[in-house]
C-alpha cells in the first residue's frame, strides 16, 4: 500500500479516487476521466479510495460527471 494525498491506495487495483465537494457531495472519480489526475484523496476529510464502482456506489458515494 502506498499513501498519496493523505490517503491509503491498495496497489491490487483499488484506485477509484472518492472526494467530498466543497458543497459536501461525495463523488467518486474512476482512472480515465477528466479530473482523475488532480483529484487527492484526503482521508482526513473523509476522502476514501474504492476497489469498484459498485462498493463506491454502496457506501452512498456518486459517479463523476465528466
Amino acid at each position: 500500500m502506498h499513501r498519496q494525498g493523505g490517503g491509503i491506495s491498495a496497489l491490487s487495483g483499488c484506485a477509484i479516487k472518492g472526494n467530498i465537494s466543497v458543497a459536501g457531495e461525495r463523488i467518486y472519480h474512476m482512472p480515465g476521466q477528466r479530473h482523475y489526475n488532480e483529484t487527492v484523496v484526503n482521508s482526513a476529510k473523509g476522502e476514501r479510495w474504492f476497489c469498484s464502482q459498485w462498493q463506491a456506489w454502496w457506501a452512498g458515494w456518486r459517479k463523476s460527471k465528466v
